[in-house]
């Protein structure tokens, strides 16, 4: 098992204007209060898991070795599914099995365990609010040195959802829009590993019948145009316009679909 660098990292839905987090913050800090907190965000938009699990999967490697990274965002607190502590080759994680891990699953291999050893919880537990009553008391366990083992048995079917595969058509990639962040980029699944595996000449991008021609290697290199396209810092390709949003220019949600047009024998 990894060692524990005794840093926690929080990402929930609770947002701001509520208890919730400092609630969750205040139970792992009486059980070590030498562990070190990091909020990742608390706005998430309610119930989704899609987006916590794609954020998640930015962030968790560029922690230390040994960080537990505590994610609550959870439609079905109090319903059937389990709380789970998974382990990566150099993390840990404390979560709902409900699919927050397929990001990370898609990328490198993850063990998981149950949480159900009572003395590692708040009881009696309320129904409501697992992530006080469950995650937290667990993740401080956890990031106090305490096995995953010990927490409850090994599982092996974790909750995973389907995550959109780029197609390749002749010369065309087809991509789909994973993610929209605050400034309004579009981030597409398409990495830059695989554009160029494929693309040799670029031609250009097609969403929604329009046309983009141009990819920046900086945001201030769009500053005189229209909509460009750049690899970002998770190198997935992402659609951006100057000092505005993209995806409202663009009329582009999550879930459309991205046409890379290109030569790949020259």
């Amino acid at each position: 098992m990894n060692k524990v660098s005794g840093i926690i990292s929080l990402l929930t839905d609770f947002g701001e204007e509520d208890h919730y987090v400092g609630t969750m913050k205040g139970v792992i800090l009486g059980i070590n209060p030498s562990l070190r907190l990091v909020d990742i965000t608390h706005n998430i938009p309610p119930h989704d898991i899609y987006q916590a699990s794609y954020l998640l999967s930015c962030y968790y490697r560029y922690f230390p070795p040994g960080t537990v990274h505590l994610v609550v965002v959870d439609p079905g607190v109090g319903g059937k599914r389990k709380p789970i502590i998974a382990v990566t080759g150099s993390y840990y994680f404390v979560l709902p099995d409900n699919g927050l891990l397929s990001f990370i699953s898609a990328r490198e291999k993850v063990r998981a365990f149950e949480i159900r050893k009572e003395k590692y919880l708040i009881t009696p537990r309320g129904a409501t609010f697992q992530g006080r009553d469950v995650f937290a008391p667990a993740a401080a366990h956890l990031a106090s040195g305490v096995s995953p083992r010990l927490f409850g048995p090994k599982i092996s079917d974790f909750v995973e959802f389907s995550l959109p595969k780029v197609e390749v058509m002749g010369d065309v990639l087809i991509g789909e829009v994973i993610h929209i962040d605050r400034f309004g980029n579009v981030v597409t699944n398409i990495d830059f590993s695989f554009f160029k595996r494929y693309v040799k000449k670029f031609i250009a991008i097609e969403v929604n019948k329009r046309k983009i021609t141009e990819i920046k290697k900086s945001y201030e290199e769009g500053k005189e145009g229209g909509p460009f396209a750049i690899f970002g810092s998770s190198d997935y390709l992402e659609l951006s316009v100057y000092q505005r949003r993209a995806d409202e220019l663009l009329s582009v949600r999550r879930g459309d679909k991205i046409l890379v047009y290109f030569n790949k024998n020259q």
